[in-house]
Order: structure tokens, then C-alpha cells, then sequence
């Protein structure tokens, strides 16, 4: 999701059904008490379960 990819690009790279992407994306939303995948992202890095990329690195690869 932080490389801006639709639950279904996320399904097909993780193998998983939509649904399946879906339905845990919903438990995070819940778990993190957002409600959109904006708001996921930040309160992610914010926990420190993500780490936010350096805009200003041409190439964060």
C-alpha cells in the first residue's frame, strides 16, 4: 500500500484474493483507529511499523 499500489496489484503480488487484501485492510484500519489509507500510512510510521522514505533520494530502491 505505501508504494501506492490497489488491493488488487497487492493481491496479486502477495498471492492472496482481494478479499483476503480487504478484509485486512479493514482490521488495520480498526486496529489503528483511521479511516483512510492515508491516515493507515501515517499512523504506521508513526508507530513505527513503517518507515517513511526519504523524498529527497531520486532512487529510494
Amino acid at each position: 500500500m505505501a508504494e501506492g499500489l490497489t488491493n488488487q496489484e497487492m493481491a496479486g503480488r502477495l498471492q492472496l484474493s482481494p478479499h483476503t487484501v480487504n478484509y485486512h485492510l479493514r482490521k488495520l484500519f480498526r486496529t489503528f483507529g483511521v479511516g483512510s489509507r492515508i491516515d493507515l500510512l501515517n499512523a504506521a510510521v508513526r508507530a513505527g511499523v513503517l518507515v517513511a522514505p526519504d523524498l529527497r533520494d531520486p532512487d529510494p530502491r
